[in-house]
């Protein structure tokens, strides 16, 4: 997850798998649902592709990720 956010620059698309890792590593929602946070490297991801105005694609509940973000 290192350097993440630093490939919106080169990068056309962000794209955010779905499944147990959103939930264990990519977050701690499986902690905290109520009040989950999101890795700091896959939030400033989320937030330079958005402010850049490329596409996230996030499959499954990687949504949430988006929604806390965003």
């Amino acid at each position: 997850l290192r350097a993440l956010h630093a490939q919106a620059k080169s990068q056309e698309v962000l794209l955010l798998p779905g499944r147990g890792g959103v939930q264990t590593v990519l977050s701690n929602f499986d902690e905290n649902p109520d009040n989950f946070t999101v890795h700091p490297e896959v939030e400033a991801a989320i937030k330079d592709f958005h402010s850049s105005n490329k596409p996230i694609l996030a499959c499954g509940n990687a949504v949430l990720l988006v929604a806390r973000v965003l």
